[in-house]
């Protein structure tokens, strides 16, 4: 909203991060006046609100070394462009981050993850500006690779 003044005019359609200058000149029906001195304008990035987070993040697969995530992405006009999925082992450690992923991908795959542990999951979204909020938590146990019997060949015989 402009400050208020006497007169005040609106020039649209700026290009962001470039600088203006703009001056005012008086006129009457006789003749030009005095110039005012410049005033300087720098254009900034419109500013977006965050994202809301993601709801209903759920487990929806577990393999080895992978987890599959489904969640309900937000509504409205602040809606994520893209997601990162936060996860950390329960044993504790760095939290890691997924590399973005664009909306509407679904289901999101976590792999390379160690087995026999278990994993803590957040979704965060992002939009032109910033982050958004981070999802509720799920958590998820990646098991260990099944043993696998061995297999017999040709003919036994028992003496």
């Amino acid at each position: 909203r402009p400050p208020s003044c006497g007169t005040c005019y609106t020039i649209s359609s700026l290009v962001v991060g470039v600088v203006y200058n703009f001056r005012a000149l008086q006129r009457n029906s006789n003749v030009a006046g005095f110039r005012t001195q410049d005033a300087q304008v720098v254009t900034g990035t419109p500013v977006f609100k965050p994202t809301r987070s993601v709801s209903n993040l759920r487990v929806v697969g577990v393999t080895t070394e992978a987890v599959y995530l489904l969640f309900d992405e937000p509504e409205g006009v602040d809606k994520p462009l893209a997601y990162k999925v936060l996860y950390r082992p329960a044993s504790g450690g760095v939290e890691e981050e997924s590399m973005p992923f664009p909306a509407g991908v679904q289901p999101v795959n976590v792999s390379g993850l160690m087995q026999d542990e278990a994993y803590s999951f957040r979704i965060i979204g992002r939009n032109l500006n910033d982050q958004g909020y981070t999802s509720a938590v799920r958590s998820a146990a990646i098991v260990a690779a099944p043993i696998e019997k061995p297999s017999v060949v040709g003919e036994i015989r028992v003496p």
